[in-house]
C-alpha cells in the first residue's frame, strides 16, 4: 500500500487523500465493506493509528477513531480456528486498546 511505503513518508497528506478514496470506491452501493479482509482492515487500521496520515506524523483525534474502527472490524473478522488469525486479531486488540487510551 502506497500509505505504509516510502510515499507516505514524502507526501503523507496525499497518502491519507489516495487511502480514504481507495476506500470509498470499494465500499458498494449500501455502504457494505464487508469483502475487505482481516489483514486489509488491520493494514488500514494501522496507518491511521501511526498518525502517518498527517504531516507531523502524529495522530489526530480522527485518524485514531478511524484506527480503531478498522482495528475491530479487523479482530471481527477474524476465525479463531487459524492460529494465523488469533495473532492477527490480538495485535489489533493491542493498538486498539492503545488508541482508545490516546483518544482519552
Amino acid at each position: 500500500m502506497y500509505c505504509e511505503g516510502e510515499g507516505a513518508k514524502h507526501k503523507p497528506v496525499e497518502g491519507k487523500r489516495l487511502i480514504e478514496r481507495s476506500i470509498q470506491e470499494l465500499i458498494d452501493d449500501s455502504g457494505n465493506d464487508d469483502y475487505f479482509k482481516q489483514i486489509e482492515c488491520y493494514r488500514i487500521g494501522i496507518v491511521y493509528f501511526l498518525g502517518s496520515t498527517n504531516a507531523d506524523k502524529r495522530p489526530t483525534k480522527a485518524d485514531l477513531q478511524k484506527a480503531m474502527e478498522y482495528l475491530s472490524k479487523c479482530a471481527a473478522r477474524c476465525d479463531d480456528s487459524y492460529q494465523s488469525d488469533r495473532e492477527l486479531a490480538s495485535q489489533a486488540n493491542k493498538a486498539y486498546d492503545e488508541a482508545k487510551r490516546q483518544l482519552s
